[in-house]
C-alpha cells in the first residue's frame, strides 16, 4: 500500500492525460483498500465488544470502548479526544 501511495504522489502533478488517469486509478485503488481495511478493523472491534456483552463482561466492554476514545455520538466531533 505504501508503494502505491508513493506512486500516486509521483503522478499527482503530472498534467497530462496519462498522468491524470494514473493518479485517479491509484487514488481509487487506495480508497478501496483503506475503506476495506477500516471496515474489517471496525468489524473485529465490534465482534470483540459484542462477545464481551454476550459473556456479561460489561467492565471489559466499557474498557474497550473507552480505549478507542468513543465517548458518545460519533457524528459529533466534540465527543472525540
Amino acid at each position: 500500500m505504501i508503494s502505491k501511495m508513493d506512486e500516486r504522489r509521483k503522478w499527482k502533478n503530472v498534467n497530462t492525460e496519462e498522468g491524470r488517469n494514473n493518479y485517479r486509478r491509484l487514488r481509487n485503488e487506495l480508497n478501496r483498500a483503506t475503506d476495506n481495511a477500516k471496515k474489517e478493523y471496525l468489524e473485529n472491534i465490534h465482534n470483540e465488544i459484542m462477545e464481551f456483552q454476550r459473556t456479561g463482561r460489561c467492565d471489559l466492554m466499557n474498557m474497550k470502548t473507552k480505549e478507542l476514545g468513543w465517548k458518545g455520538d460519533p457524528r459529533d466531533s466534540k465527543y472525540w479526544h
